[in-house]
């Protein structure tokens, strides 16, 4: 989990992370502090507990300050 916003723009993270064959999650919500973080986190677990056992590593996803959970598609590239 990290809270990289502009993940999608860092190509070498983005290959290091691939190479690595993780299930990333990025936090996307700006301007949180740790707290706020952990409770958007918990509140996707769910949510991301599902997206990691229907998508094969390596992936990189996103996590909005709603909750809600989708592939990045810089990932959804790389997995095919």
């Amino acid at each position: 989990m990290t809270k990289d916003q502009r993940i999608r723009h860092h190509q070498r993270e983005l290959e290091a992370l691939m190479e690595a064959k993780v299930r990333a999650f990025v936090l996307t919500a700006g301007n949180i502090d740790g707290t706020e973080m952990a409770e958007i986190f918990v509140k996707a677990l769910p949510k991301i507990r599902r997206f990691a056992v229907k998508y094969s590593p390596p992936f990189i996803a996103t996590v909005s300050r709603s909750g809600s959970v989708s592939m990045l598609a810089i990932a959804r590239r790389a997995i095919h």
